[in-house]
C-alpha cells in the first residue's frame, strides 16, 4: 500500500510540473519569436560589418539597405520589427535567452576566424621588429545592453616574467551597434599598474561602428605588473530604455603585447671604451611618455577609477 502511495505521489508531482511548464507565458504570436529574433539580430550584426566596407559617403545608405535586406529575408517589415523590439524591451527576462545565445554565437564565430581576426594583422606587422603575442584570455566576443547586469564586461591580467620593461600594448576589437534610438556612448578603460604601484589609464570612446584600437605602454624604467579594464555601455542620461533596442556587439578582441626590439650596434660605430648614444626620447603612439634608456620611473600615486566591484568577471 505504501508503495502505491509513493507512486501516486510521484505521478502527481510530475503532472504538476508539466502544468507549471505549460502555463509559463511565451511570446505572443503577434511578435517575432525568440529563435527568429536571434537569427535576425545575428544577421543584423553581419550586415553592419558589411556596411562598414566601402566609401564613407554612402555608409548610412548601405546600413539602411542591408537592414531592410535582413528583414526581407525573414519576411518582416520595419513596423513588425519595431513592435517586437518594444515587446522584448518590456519583457527583458524573455530577451535574456536571446541575448546569451547571440553572445555565444558571436564568440564562436570570432574563435573560428582565429588568427584572421582584424587585430592580428597589426600583430604580424610588429613581429618584424620584436616579439609579439596576443595575451587575451577572455572571450572573443561580448554583447552588452544598457541594463544593470548586462551593460559591462570586466577583465584582469596578471603580468608574469614574460612581460618585460619597455613592452608596448595594443587593445583592438570591432564594435557594432544594433540600435533603434539613442546615442553610441560606450567606453573601454584599460589601467596598467606599474611595479612602483602607480597606475596609468587609457580610455577608448566607442562612438561608431568600426575597428577600434589603442596603443600604450613603453615604459623603459618600470615593469607592468597588472592590467585591468572594462567595457561599459551606459544608458542615455542614466535612464534605461524600456521601449527601444540598444545592443553593442564587441567582436574579434585582441590584446597584443609587443617586446621592444633589441638595439643592434652599427658595425664599426662602437669600440673599446666607447658607449652608444642614448636613444631619442619622444611620445608613444598613444601619447604616453616613452623614452630611451635611463628614463625616470613613472610617477607613483597615479590612480584610475575602475569598474564597480559588483561587475561580473567575464560578463
Amino acid at each position: 500500500m505504501s508503495k502505491l502511495r509513493i507512486i501516486i505521489n510521484m505521478l502527481c508531482l510530475t503532472a504538476l510540473a508539466a502544468i507549471v511548464v505549460a502555463c509559463k507565458p511565451g511570446v505572443p504570436d503577434d511578435y517575432i519569436q525568440p529563435g527568429e529574433m536571434e537569427d535576425i539580430l545575428y544577421d543584423y550584426h553581419v550586415a553592419m560589418a558589411m556596411a562598414q566596407q566601402g566609401d564613407e559617403a554612402h555608409r548610412d545608405e548601405r546600413i539602411v539597405e542591408y537592414k531592410e535586406a535582413v528583414l526581407r529575408k525573414y519576411g518582416y517589415t520595419d513596423k513588425q520589427m519595431d513592435a517586437s523590439m518594444r515587446y522584448y524591451m518590456r519583457h527583458t527576462d524573455q530577451f535574456h535567452d536571446i541575448y546569451d545565445k547571440l553572445a555565444e554565437r558571436l564568440d564562436n564565430e570570432a574563435k573560428d576566424l582565429g588568427a584572421n581576426g582584424s587585430g592580428m594583422g597589426m600583430a604580424k606587422t610588429y613581429k618584424q621588429n620584436g616579439d609579439t603575442a596576443d595575451v587575451w584570455k577572455g572571450p572573443q566576443a561580448v554583447v552588452l545592453m544598457p541594463e544593470a547586469g548586462q551593460n559591462s564586461y570586466s577583465f584582469a591580467m596578471r603580468c608574469d616574467t614574460a612581460y618585460h620593461v619597455g613592452d608596448t600594448f595594443s587593445m583592438q576589437f570591432d564594435a557594432a551597434y544594433i540600435i533603434q534610438d539613442g546615442t553610441r556612448n560606450a567606453v573601454a578603460v584599460i589601467a596598467l599598474t606599474l611595479d612602483n604601484d602607480s597606475v596609468v589609464s587609457q580610455v577608448m570612446r566607442i562612438s561608431s561602428d568600426s575597428h577600434q584600437s589603442t596603443f600604450f605602454g613603453g615604459f623603459t624604467a618600470n615593469r607592468i605588473k597588472a592590467i585591468r579594464g572594462y567595457i561599459l555601455f551606459p544608458p542615455d542620461n542614466g535612464v534605461i530604455p524600456s521601449t527601444t533596442l540598444k545592443i553593442l556587439c564587441i567582436t574579434n578582441i585582441h590584446f597584443l603585447r609587443m617586446h621592444a626590439p633589441k638595439q643592434q650596434p652599427e658595425q664599426g660605430a662602437q669600440g673599446p671604451g666607447t658607449s652608444a648614444a642614448p636613444a631619442p626620447q619622444g611620445p608613444s603612439p598613444s601619447g604616453m611618455p616613452v623614452s630611451g634608456g635611463g628614463s625616470a620611473p613613472a610617477p607613483a600615486g597615479g590612480a584610475v577609477q575602475m569598474a564597480p566591484q559588483t561587475l561580473r568577471e567575464g560578463r
